[in-house]
């Protein structure tokens, strides 16, 4: 998520919603992020990424800081498990942004970041993730690709045998 321009889901479950100077961050909000050009933009509720909505404070320009930047709230990236922490300088930085950002959530675990069902597999064989194959993966006959079935969100089954 550091080195591509690769999108993926930031969830965030607080119990408070944040106000910023452009925008609310609601206590449950998801929204789809993307790095470019050192930025981080996120997309609106409709899946659109525009670029009034990136940010680059706090460190999170530079990949190696291991930070992102959500409508100017800065956190700390943790890769073992995809959480995303208001560390204490990340707060400082936040405040500038975030009106009623307050001192308890700092160290606290904000938000996680999830990939789309799309890029998962895809991103199985990358060896710079820390991603790994799910366990117990199962084909069905339901999820099997049918072109008369007009239901979305289907996989495709195929058998391969060399």
């Amino acid at each position: 998520m550091f080195k591509k321009e690769e999108v993926f889901h930031v969830i965030f479950d607080m119990g408070v919603e944040l106000r910023g100077t452009r925008s609310k961050i609601p206590k449950s909000m998801s929204r789809l992020v993307k790095r470019r050009s050192n930025w981080w933009i996120t997309a609106n509720e409709n899946g659109k990424f525009h670029w009034f909505n990136a940010f680059g404070n706090g460190g999170s320009h530079s990949s190696s800081n291991r930070k992102i930047s959500i409508f100017g709230l800065v956190l700390t990236y943790a890769e073992l498990d995809g959480s995303l922490t208001l560390a204490t300088a990340d707060y400082d930085e936040s405040r500038k942004y975030i009106s009623n950002l307050e001192e308890h959530l700092k160290g606290k675990v904000l938000a996680r970041v999830e990939w789309p069902a799309s890029t998962l597999f895809s991103r199985m064989t990358d060896t710079t993730t820390r991603l790994h194959t799910p366990c117990n993966v199962k084909w069905t006959n339901p999820f099997r690709f049918d072109p008369n079935d007009s239901m979305q969100d289907k996989c495709v089954h195929f058998t391969a045998f060399a």
